[in-house]
């Protein structure tokens, strides 16, 4: 019985630059404008831009993808730039009383919580391609071939030609392979955590120098959320790393 992998996959293209205040690190940028399509897939191969889904702005400095309106009909540009225009002011106002010491309770915490929800949607991405993705499901097809002839020597196939040392081969390779195929379908979170995810949030959390109980609070606060990206970091972890910085 054959197994077919299809479905749908998210493809982006630039298409330009847009000014936007960057959530991460809270200035305003010049960033990539992004457009998203959502494609069909065979067996992770597709063709063309796909169906548009939205546009999404990104950060050329810390690479950090988000979410934005944009609207080919010039008609609704200048609207379109005003509501960003507004963003980066507000964004700019509240740094400017962080910075002055004059953030409110509650400013403070939204400051907080900000990097982790917009990293949310870019780590389920990951995740969500993580659990078979193209090169996983090719390792465990190998994988399960060499185990499969293995396997089939093991019960005779091979008959009384059964050369030992070729069968105690094809076993050490199988066990190899097992391992690979394993870093090959969870490594890509772990580098996607210590690449972008942890970077992002030490840019962004170490101007406000969160305490180790205040990430505790919040990163449970998160988890009992369901937000993925708080099952990445530990704040033992996150609190090394903005001492460190």
């Amino acid at each position: 019985m054959a197994v077919v992998f299809a479905g749908t996959t998210l493809k982006r293209r630039r298409v330009g630059m847009v000014a936007d205040f960057c959530p991460i690190c809270r200035r305003a940028r010049e960033c990539d404008l992004l457009r998203v399509g959502v494609a069909a897939h065979l067996y992770w191969i597709s063709f063309g831009e796909g169906r548009l889904a939205g546009y999404e702005a990104r950060c050329p400095e810390c690479r950090v993808r988000w979410p934005i309106e944009h609207d080919m009909d010039p008609d609704r540009w200048c609207e379109q730039d005003g509501a960003r225009a507004r963003r980066s002011r507000e964004g700019r106002e509240r740094v400017q009383r962080f910075e002055a010491g004059r953030l409110t309770a509650e400013e403070r915490e939204a400051m907080l919580e900000e990097p982790f929800l917009v990293l949310e949607p870019m780590v389920k991405e990951q995740g969500k391609y993580r659990q078979l993705n193209r090169t996983g499901t090719v390792a465990g097809l190998v994988t399960l071939g060499i185990g499969a002839v293995f396997l089939w020597g093991l019960k005779g196939g091979w008959g009384d030609r059964a050369p030992e040392p070729l069968a105690a081969a094809l076993g050490i390779v199988w066990l190899a392979a097992l391992f690979v195929t394993a870093w090959v379908v969870f490594g890509p979170l772990r580098w996607y955590r210590k690449e972008v995810v942890e970077p992002a949030l030490v840019r962004a959390l170490r101007p406000l120098e969160p305490t180790r109980e205040e990430l505790e609070a919040l990163l449970r606060g998160f988890r009992l959320r369901g937000k993925l990206v708080a099952k990445l970091v530990t704040p033992a972890r996150l609190h090394a790393l903005l001492e460190a910085a």
